[in-house]
């Protein structure tokens, strides 16, 4: 058996091991559009920009790791087609590969803002290239502009302050993450930043970009028309999933990659999709789901793996991420709804936990700083304990929302 795995990522990484840990002697072949190795992403807006961690030491695998995978890996090559009656993949490079199972794992990218390309000192962040260039610039600058509050901006300016910089966040909503927790909660965590000494405008929007020269912005004018003055500006607006290339296949790629509960690409034959540029039938939560986090990536693998070699799996993933800021570790299990109920166990001074409840049932906790608390209503979201159940176990105080 062939199988064509297309994205150097995380997620095409952990189906090639999960492929081989289950005993497959398939001939794999992983070709990545970025010239380096399956590295880790997670890094990139955290230890990468503080210094904490080097360039290298971001590798998933050693050489010598790779080469016990038995993979034909080939980097800095990006797909462009897809042709689901081949079975085949074309190349930029005027290439074309066939194979017996193809695996979607091409990721995402940044989402920009219209008028900021081609500033030397305007940055996305996704590529280990992004967080270089970053973190070079965050060396000589002395004010720093995010524009997003989601996580990876909040972990850029978490960055940005432990170096000592003046750091202006900009977000649209009326709170970090409004639109997922709703105004209460993402209110707290937006506490963070004005204890660590991060500007937080919310409810705010940039209209234009500043120019200083034909290379660089100073300063950014928000819709209020406040002018906001910096010399590093970061966007953190969310990302999109790197399927254009398939929009000739005839494949649903509408926010990624449609897929079954088992990762197989809706309308295709051994053809499945994993990671960020994939978007999974969920049973649990009765919708399609992209989730981009660091452990969908390896439970997605884990399943399309099984489903390869022709074993069931569990199909009842639960989404998780962590993600860590001035000084503080925020972990989400489940999927939160701005719509849900809310009820909150801890406020900040104790230590944030909030669990939500959609449909009479558990649907997410959110928990800072607190493991043993957090592995505790892991189980119970997993679990899908009653919401009521759930509040009495919490002790937590209801917040019903329309």
């Amino acid at each position: 058996m062939r199988v064509l795995i297309v994205g150097a990522s995380l997620a095409g990484l952990r189906t090639a091991e999960a492929l081989r840990a289950s005993g497959s002697d398939a001939a794999i072949c992983m070709v990545g559009s970025e010239p380096h190795a399956p590295y880790d992403r997670t890094p990139l807006s955290k230890e990468l920009l503080t210094g904490d961690r080097e360039p290298h030491e971001v590798a998933l695998r050693t050489p010598e790791q790779l080469a016990d995978l038995e993979l034909d890996l080939r980097l800095g090559t990006a797909a462009t087609s897809l042709d689901l009656a081949g079975h085949g993949v074309g190349f930029d490079d005027g290439s074309r590969l066939t194979a017996d199972v193809i695996v979607l794992a091409t990721g995402s990218r940044s989402r920009s803002l219209a008028g900021t390309a081609g500033y030397d000192n305007v940055f996305g962040l996704r590529s280990l290239e992004d967080a270089a260039a970053i973190r070079a610039a965050m060396t000589t600058a002395t004010s720093l502009v995010v524009v997003g509050s989601g996580f990876i901006g909040s972990e850029v300016a978490s960055a940005g302050r432990a170096r000592g910089l003046d750091v202006t966040v900009i977000e649209s909503a009326s709170a970090p993450l409004a639109r997922v927790f709703g105004a209460e909660l993402g209110s707290k965590l937006g506490g963070f930043h004005e204890q660590a000494g991060s500007s937080l405008l919310c409810g705010r929007t940039v209209v234009s970009f500043k120019e200083a020269g034909s290379s660089r912005v100073d300063g950014v004018l928000l819709d209020d028309g406040t002018e906001v003055a910096g010399d590093l500006f970061v966007i953190g607006v969310g990302s999109v999933p790197n399927a254009e290339w398939l929009s000739s296949s005839g494949l649903d790629v509408t926010d990624g990659v449609r897929c079954t509960a088992s990762g197989q690409a809706v309308g295709a034959e051994q053809v499945y999709a994993v990671g960020d540029v994939a978007r999974w039938w969920s049973p649990r939560y009765g919708e399609a789901v992209r989730t981009e986090h660091w452990t969908a990536a390896g439970e997605q693998a884990a399943v399309v793996a099984a489903v390869i070699q022709g074993r069931t799996p569990s199909d009842d993933l639960l989404p998780y991420v962590w993600s860590d800021q001035f000084g503080h570790r925020v972990q989400i299990v489940g999927r939160p709804r701005a719509s849900d109920d809310l009820a909150l166990l801890r406020d900040v001074e104790e230590g944030l936990a909030a669990i939500t409840g959609h449909d009479g049932v558990l649907s997410s906790a959110v928990v800072v700083d607190q493991p043993r608390l957090f592995a505790r209503l892991r189980r119970m979201v997993r679990d899908r304990t009653p919401w009521k159940t759930a509040v009495a176990d919490s002790g937590g105080l209801v917040r019903a929302r329309p």
